[in-house]
C-alpha cells in the first residue's frame, strides 16, 4: 500500500508541474498528455517490477521499456517532422 501511495504521490506531482508549466505558456492542458501517458505506463511496470511475482515482473519489465520506446519514437518522430517542413521552405 505505501508503494502505491508513493507512486500515486509522485505522479501528481508531476502533472501538476506540467499543468503549470502549460497554463504559464499558455498551452492547452490536453498536450500535458503526452507526457503523462508514458510516465503512467512506467509507473505501473515499475509497481509490476516490484511485486515478486514473475509473470507480473515480466510485464512490469515490458512497460517500463515500452514507455521508454514510446518517448524515444515520439522524439524522433517530432525532429523528423520539423526536418521535413523545414527542407520544404529552403
Amino acid at each position: 500500500m505505501q508503494m502505491e501511495l508513493a507512486l500515486l504521490a509522485t505522479f501528481s506531482t508531476y502533472a501538476l508541474l506540467l499543468a503549470g508549466m502549460t497554463k504559464e505558456f499558455k498551452i492547452k492542458c490536453r498536450y500535458a498528455l503526452v507526457f503523462l501517458v508514458p510516465l503512467s505506463v512506467f509507473a505501473i511496470g515499475y509497481r509490476l517490477r516490484l511485486s515478486g511475482v514473475t509473470e507480473d515482473i515480466n510485464l512490469g519489465f515490458f512497460l517500463t521499456d515500452s514507455s521508454y520506446l514510446f518517448v524515444y519514437i515520439l522524439f524522433a518522430f517530432f525532429l523528423l517532422l520539423g526536418q521535413l517542413k523545414y527542407w520544404r521552405k529552403a
